[in-house]
């Protein structure tokens, strides 16, 4: 008869690691489906300027940023080997209200040759720092062309 405690004492040591098993397995896989929530990225809002939508949006209501963080991103084509490259006037803009970022992406050809002469992409980072206006101009131009003053360029 001794043997009948042993099974019953066989069978509840299975039983209870089967269930604390269970339990820190449930609470490992709740962890990481809670962290892979937190670190999924929030996904960029990339507007085109070569959008005339986007462009008459802007004429009319202007940007508007969160004065504490507020980012907007804006791209637009632009061709460094015609000498035309987007030029910004921001000397009505001050960096304690906007920071204003930019950068150029060159064009990328899976193929093994280069790709002289095509365009690439010109990105633009809005990002709102404190309360006020800033007015800013953008064109697109050869810069020894162009003058901010002279209305014929």
């Amino acid at each position: 008869m001794a043997w009948v405690w042993y099974v019953i004492a066989g069978v509840t040591i299975v039983v209870v690691a089967g269930t604390v098993y269970y339990i820190t397995t449930k609470d490992e896989e709740a962890a990481l489906k809670t962290e892979e929530q937190v670190e999924e990225p929030k996904k960029l809002k990339l507007l085109s300027l070569s959008d005339e939508a986007i462009q008459l949006r802007l004429a009319d209501k202007g940007l508007t940023l969160d004065a504490d963080g507020g980012v907007e991103y804006f791209e637009v084509e632009e061709n460094a080997s015609t000498g035309y490259q987007w030029i910004l006037k921001t000397s009505d803009c001050s960096p304690e209200v906007v920071k204003i970022e930019t950068g150029f992406d060159a064009p990328v050809s899976d193929k093994e040759y280069d790709l002289v002469g095509a365009p690439g992409t010109r990105y633009f980072t809005f990002t709102g720092k404190g309360e006020g206006k800033c007015n800013f101009s953008m064109a697109y131009a050869r810069p020894w062309e162009f003058d901010w003053e002279d209305e014929s360029t």
